[in-house]
C-alpha cells in the first residue's frame, strides 16, 4: 500500500492504555511503537501523545521507526511523562524527521548507572 497523506495524525498512548483501543485521548493506546505503525498507516506526518505516566518495557523503548516522514513525541506534562530505559540503552532508533517534547528520559548506561535526561525541544 502507499499512503500519501500529509495531513497530520494525532494518536493518544497511556501507561494505562490499551493497543486494541482507537489511539484516541479517551481510548488511548498502550504503546507508543503500536501508535507509531498504526499512525503510518494513515499518513507520513504522525504526532503521537504520551499522557502522564512511565512508559516502559516492549513497545515502549528499543522502539525503531523505518518508514520516511514526520514523527512528534510529545509528552503530556514535563517532568511527570517518562521513559524508563529498564536496562536499556537506547530509546529509538529513526531515520525519519524526530520531534521529542516534554519528555524525561531515565536511561542506562553499559555499565548499568542511571541516568535522568530531560527534553523539551521545540
Amino acid at each position: 500500500d502507499i499512503h500519501c497523506s500529509s495531513e497530520p495524525v494525532d494518536l493518544y498512548v497511556s501507561p494505562e492504555g490499551d493497543d486494541g483501543n482507537e489511539g484516541t485521548v479517551d481510548s488511548p493506546f498502550a504503546t507508543i511503537q503500536h501508535a507509531l505503525d498504526a499512525g503510518f498507516e494513515k499518513t507520513f506526518n504522525v504526532r503521537v501523545h504520551l499522557l502522564e505516566g512511565t512508559y516502559s518495557g516492549e513497545g515502549n523503548v528499543g522502539l525503531s521507526i523505518s518508514n520516511k516522514g514526520s514523527v512528534q513525541l510529545i509528552g503530556e506534562k514535563y517532568n511527570e511523562t517518562i521513559i524508563d530505559g529498564n536496562d536499556e540503552n537506547w530509546f529509538l532508533f529513526s531515520e525519519t524527521e524526530l520531534l521529542i517534547k516534554n519528555l524525561k528520559f531515565i536511561i542506562y548506561s553499559p555499565i548499568k548507572s542511571k541516568l535522568d535526561c530531560y527534553l523539551n525541544w521545540d
